[in-house]
């Protein structure tokens, strides 16, 4: 874990994103699922069939400790009310030194990402358009938003709202978005969001919290691509 997301604002941010994803149209209790992940990922270090894990991150269960207690001080209710459930649950279930902590909740993460590709299915199903509607442009993510908007207008345009492909103040997204009535197609949305190269799961979470985790890598969107295709990799 601590190789992994190398900070502690990193792995909060996924935390909270985790905490946060909508699989509403679905018949998964994401909560549920996504508790039984966290008790199991920390009690890594409690598993006798896990001593490479162990000794390959040495610092994960401090890192654990502390990510929950900012959690718990934090003014989100639905993350703190999340998290102290978790707590009774590492408190109150002894957890057996014989079980695979790893390999048992990789499980749990594979079953979250089922359920994100059921419900990708059902959006992908009902919108038959060729265009994304505005209503959906706006449901992106900024950084998202932001390279939609510099792909779909023209370059006279463009450069009364950009230089160098950023957003000149005071200029907002949603509001150039809403007044020029943005045609986005679904090829330069899927193109931008890097669709196709991303699991349901991974997706989702990026689309939905990718401003928040772009933040937590400082705004340094390789190092964070880098960082998701990586989780992709090793976990689905």
């Amino acid at each position: 874990m601590d190789l992994v997301f190398g900070s502690l604002e990193i792995l909060k941010s996924f935390f909270e994103s985790l905490i946060y994803l909508d699989l509403s149209r679905t018949e998964a209790n994401q909560l549920e699922i996504l508790s039984n992940f966290c008790y199991h990922l920390y009690n890594v270090h409690k598993s006798n069939k896990c001593i490479f894990a162990n000794f390959l991150f040495p610092n994960s269960k401090k890192m654990y400790d502390e990510l929950l207690l900012q959690c718990m001080e934090c003014d989100d209710e639905k993350i703190v009310d999340f998290v102290s459930k978790l707590l009774q649950k590492i408190d109150n279930e002894p957890y057996d030194s014989n079980l695979d902590a790893t390999e048992i909740s990789n499980k749990y993460f594979i079953e979250l990402n089922k359920y994100a590709t059921i419900q990708q299915q059902i959006e992908d199903s009902e919108n038959k358009s060729e265009y994304l509607s505005t209503e959906d442009l706006l449901a992106c993510s900024n950084i998202d938003k932001q390279s939609i908007l510099y792909k779909c207008i023209n370059k006279e345009v463009r450069r009364k709202y950009f230089k160098k492909k950023k957003l000149l103040p005071p200029h907002k997204l949603d509001e150039i978005i809403k007044e020029l009535d943005i045609k986005c197609s679904k090829e330069i949305f899927e193109k931008v969001t890097k669709k196709k190269k991303h699991k349901p799961l991974i997706y989702a979470l990026l689309r939905k919290n990718g401003d928040t985790i772009l933040k937590a890598f400082s705004f340094q969107k390789d190092k964070m691509n880098f960082c998701v295709m990586f989780i992709q990799k090793l976990y689905l």
